[in-house]
């Protein structure tokens, strides 16, 4: 099964995109299969490959929401005709079939190929023996002398016809012929010639055959100690190079991770990083594993490892965007005990363009209580805009506008014990003709009486860049 990815939204639209075998990865990274650059979709936002005949997608943790079907998913089967959204881009998925038709054995054709003048004469002259057998002696003989006696009547057979070699011909009857002359010199001389003809054939045909019996029933021959040519000895198996080596043990630790024996796969990766620790994907496997075995501080080493020796590289982006995510997981669980606010929800709307300003953007954040809602008064909820440079591609604070901007509550907490506060990011018009930047992402961080309860941003990376870190002001 062949399933392609047709984009019908975003920066990429109109494209189509064929599923390898091997996972490909959606995202804004470098090393993404899709990249598409897209400020909404996160570095590695999700992930696309073959499954069971069928199309799998898992969201990668990036916040940033997998919707199929115009619902938000963590992992789904897709099928002919299902719609995938991440960020502002929409796909539709193609399924397709491919059939292989194979024709006959060449070798039966050549086969039967050699037989056809063969049987193509035999049956010419058999044809031709039965049509001279059937005649009547009349037709060859001259006509009866007057003065003879006419009234005998005398039974003449014709003359025997030689067995055809293959297809016998039907025998031929008594000829009654009102004659007292027998058949002249010229007409036995033709049936002499044909019977002739018929039999030299017939030989050739045995002969072939017996030919070709013995040729398929003897070996063929060995060559004697004076015509064999001497066999150079065997070489020995070239020695696989590190990369060649490290290779092997990657996709056997992956083969021992699809059969269920992590800790198995664990020790390959173990070993793999003692011999080759340059090599890259040893890291992300193991980081995978940790995190599969129930074990977010060592999988958050394993990313933390990675990031320094990818430095300058793509895969370091993934790095920063996991170790992130999993020091976040890892900080709501440590501060759940104590924690009355957490982010349930970010949400940005983007408005259209117009000759007031050159991008307008809405961010919502939904905020729910655990337990009683704090005041009012005592709740802060503080968002920080950051732009890309176009030059560099580097993430910096927002100098379209002040970079913190302390969101506004829409009313107060609801039943349900929920709050939604909303922040605006406003670029004027010409900014930008001077300025080459363009929206990257933001930050929210809600504090509850000086105390920080939660935090999250869009794309979730933005957690782990040196500039968002300085840009979190002092408790």
């Amino acid at each position: 099964m062949i399933f392609r990815l047709v984009i019908l939204t975003g920066p990429r639209k109109g494209e189509r995109v064929t599923v390898p075998i091997e996972p490909m990865t959606i995202g804004r990274g470098a090393a993404c299969g899709l990249r598409i650059e897209d400020p909404e979709i996160a570095y590695e936002h999700a992930v696309v490959e073959h499954h069971n005949g069928g199309l799998l997608v898992r969201d990668l943790g990036s916040m940033g929401r997998t919707l199929v079907n115009k619902r938000e998913v963590q992992r789904a089967i897709l099928h002919h005709g299902d719609m995938i959204e991440v960020g502002r881009t929409s796909m539709l998925v193609h399924a397709f079939v491919q059939a292989e038709i194979s024709g006959g054995s060449p070798g039966g054709r050549a086969r039967r190929r050699r037989w056809v003048p063969f049987a193509v004469a035999v049956a010419a002259a058999a044809a031709v023996l039965w049509w001279r057998s059937g005649r009547s002696p009349d037709e060859s003989v001259e006509p009866p002398d007057p003065a003879a006696e006419t009234n005998a009547v005398a039974d003449v057979p014709a003359p025997e016809p030689p067995a055809p070699a293959v297809t016998s011909a039907p025998p031929a009857a008594p000829v009654v012929v009102v004659t007292n002359r027998m058949p002249d010199e010229r007409t036995a001389s033709e049936l002499r010639q044909l019977r002739e003809e018929l039999a030299t054939i017939k030989n050739a045909f045995h002969t072939l055959a017996t030919q070709q019996v013995k040729a398929a029933a003897v070996p063929p021959p060995v060559p004697t100690n004076a015509t064999a040519r001497p066999q150079p000895p065997p070489s020995a198996p070239p020695v696989p190079t590190r990369a060649e080596r490290s290779a092997a043990l990657i996709e056997s630790a992956r083969s021992r991770m699809a059969a269920g024996k992590a800790e198995a796969a664990d020790e390959i990766l173990a070993q793999l990083q003692s011999e080759d620790p340059g090599f890259l994907p040893a890291y992300t496997l193991r980081a995978a594993i940790f995190e599969q075995r129930g074990m977010p501080d060592k999988a958050i080493g394993q990313w933390a490892l990675l990031l320094q020796r990818a430095s300058g590289k793509p895969e370091a982006d993934r790095a920063a965007g996991e170790w992130a995510r999993l020091t976040q997981e890892q900080r709501r669980v440590a501060a759940a005990p104590a924690r009355r606010v957490r982010i349930r929800d970010l949400a940005l709307q983007r408005f259209p363009d117009s000759e007031d300003y050159d991008d307008m953007r809405l961010v919502r954040i939904t905020l729910e209580a655990s337990g009683p809602p704090p005041p009012s008064s005592s709740l802060k909820v503080e968002v920080v805009f950051f732009d890309q440079d176009t030059r560099t591609g580097a993430p910096t604070l927002t100098r379209a506008m002040p970079p913190r901007v302390e969101a506004q509550a829409a009313g107060a907490w609801q039943a349900d014990g929920t709050l939604i506060a909303s922040a605006a990011y406003v670029v004027r018009a010409g900014f930008r003709a001077t300025n080459p930047c363009r929206f990257h992402g933001y930050v929210v961080r809600v504090y509850a009486g000086g105390t920080l309860q939660d935090e999250a941003a869009r794309p979730i990376d933005l957690l782990a860049q040196p500039v968002a870190a300085a840009a979190r002001p002092a408790p």
